[in-house]
């Protein structure tokens, strides 16, 4: 926690326009979903189309992400 906490100083806050709720959320995010899909199996997490689709989730969240952030300024 300690680290997520500098990381989050150091990078997440350089300007008076960053949402530093959303890198809380997001980090909340990750803590729900990590343990979750660290007790998958390897190999259904290693294959080709779970590797694509969250390939793609993830494209997916970062452009809509974006486009909010972009759209209310």
């Amino acid at each position: 926690l300690a680290i997520v906490l500098a990381f989050l100083g150091f990078l997440g806050t350089s300007g008076e326009r960053t949402d530093v709720l959303a890198h809380f959320l997001g980090f909340g995010a990750g803590i729900v979903v990590g343990p979750f899909l660290g007790h998958l199996s390897p190999r259904v997490v290693s294959g080709f189309v779970i590797q694509t689709g969250a390939a793609l989730l993830t494209l997916l969240c970062w452009v809509g992400a974006w486009s909010l952030a972009l759209r209310s300024t």
